[in-house]
């Protein structure tokens, strides 16, 4: 029996614009007052959460715009969930990718899921940019997982 899965989105009106986003919808729904998830919020709405559940880091925007991302991600480790990571790395510094290896070496049994999104041929992801610093985050990733 698979176990229940809470998905995490982290802010509303995501950079990277990608085609299949319902970014428009999002806003609607949740307004302008509010663009980023709190660390508070999240540790409140995990307070709620069953044990068993899977955080999944995903969301209809990139966990990572959010400046509480990494603390997020910390504080679902350390709170004993099982996890999964979906994410483009925009956002990401050296700095961000170092916390985020040692959170990953430290809790490697409670990380199900690591999974980087590239922009495709057909133009998804419109808000990406390449830049050096996400190329040497990129390569110290895949030889952290």
């Amino acid at each position: 029996m698979q176990r229940p899965t809470l998905e995490i989105t982290t802010m509303i009106g995501c950079p990277l614009m990608c085609n299949f986003c319902p970014q428009d919808n999002l806003r609607d729904a949740y307004g302008d007052d509010v663009k980023y998830m709190t660390l508070d919020t999240f540790k409140t709405a995990l307070s709620k959460v069953p044990s068993n559940t899977r955080i999944d880091f995903s969301g209809m925007a990139e966990v990572w715009v959010n400046p509480a991302a990494t603390d997020m991600f910390e504080h679902a480790l350390t709170s004993g969930f099982n996890v999964a990571v979906y994410t483009t790395l925009y956002n990401w510094t050296i700095e961000t990718a170092e916390r985020v290896c040692k959170l990953l070496y430290r809790y490697r049994g409670q990380v199900e899921t690591f999974s980087v999104h590239f922009p495709d041929e057909y133009g998804n992801m419109k808000g990406w940019k390449h830049s050096t610093e996400w190329e040497a985050v990129f390569h110290m990733m895949t030889e952290a997982v």
